[in-house]
This record gives structure tokens, sequence and C-alpha cells, in this order.
């Protein structure tokens, strides 16, 4: 009985897990219009971008990246404007899941797997990493599937 009851606490954490209402902003810039879909430059920088010490150290740095954002009303933007881009953080941590905490887990599995069957950790770590191919070839043949999970909007 003890065993269900954590298993009923733990489905509800999880549920306000991916269900929190947090959201995450970045400012960009529209870069084109095409149908629906709005692209959306956003420089995104690193945690170190606003040291004062970061013109000597040379390890600062910033990535520019695109957002698709679909909107229903594509006349009211305009190329060039400012905008800011909003997701919630359940998506960010679904992000990370997909990207980095489910290949990782895989990746262990096979290994420990591998190594307790064959003995040969050269081999079994070879086939570990080549597991995480079919992995990645996956997430992007659902990569459709996957854009409609994580929906972004914009305002401006």
């Amino acid at each position: 009985m003890i065993f269900f009851n954590h298993l009923i606490y733990y489905n509800r954490k999880m549920q306000y897990f991916w269900s929190v209402k947090e959201s995450i902003r970045h400012s960009g810039v529209i870069e084109r219009i095409e149908n629906d879909v709005v692209f959306v430059k956003i420089v995104q920088l690193s945690a170190c971008s606003g040291c004062q010490a970061k013109s000597l150290c040379k390890i600062s740095e910033s990535k520019e990246k695109i957002v698709e954002v679909r909107v229903p009303d594509v006349t009211a933007y305009k190329v060039g404007d400012p905008v800011v881009v909003t997701g919630t953080a359940s998506q960010g941590t679904k992000a990370v899941v997909l990207a980095f905490g489910l290949p990782l887990i895989i990746l262990l599995s096979v290994l420990i797997v591998l190594t307790q069957v064959t003995g040969d950790e050269a081999k079994s770590a070879l086939i570990a990493l080549l597991v995480m191919v079919p992995y990645y070839v996956v997430l992007y043949i659902c990569r459709n599937r996957i854009k409609r999970v994580f929906q972004f909007s914009i305002r401006k």
C-alpha cells in the first residue's frame, strides 16, 4: 500500500513538473515572414557575456538562433520589428530531456548491459555510441511532430 501511495505522489509531482507555466523570454528581431510563420532571430548569450573581463578571457560566447513562430495574423508584423519570443519553462525541460536526458540513460544502459554480457569495454562503448545514431535519426524523422509540442508566441 505504501508503494502505491508513493507512486501516486510521484505521478502528481511529475504532472506538476511537466505543466509548469513559468515562461522563458528572449528578445529578437523578425528576420523573415513566410505564409503564417514568422522567423525571429534571437541572440543567445553565455552566462559570462555580461562580465567586465569578457574581452580578456575570450571564453564568452553568443549564438544567433532562428525561432519559427506560427501566428494567426502575419500582417501585424514586419521584417526588422523587435519582438519578444516566449515559451514555457516546461518546454525547456522537455527539450533538455529529449536532447540530453534520454540519450544519457540509453547510452549508460547499453554500456552497462553490454559490458556485463561481453566483458569487453571497448566494444561495449563503441556499440553504445552507435546506438545513439538511431535515436537522433528518430528525433530528426519526428521533428515536425516535435515542433507541434514546442510552440512559441511572440509579441511586440
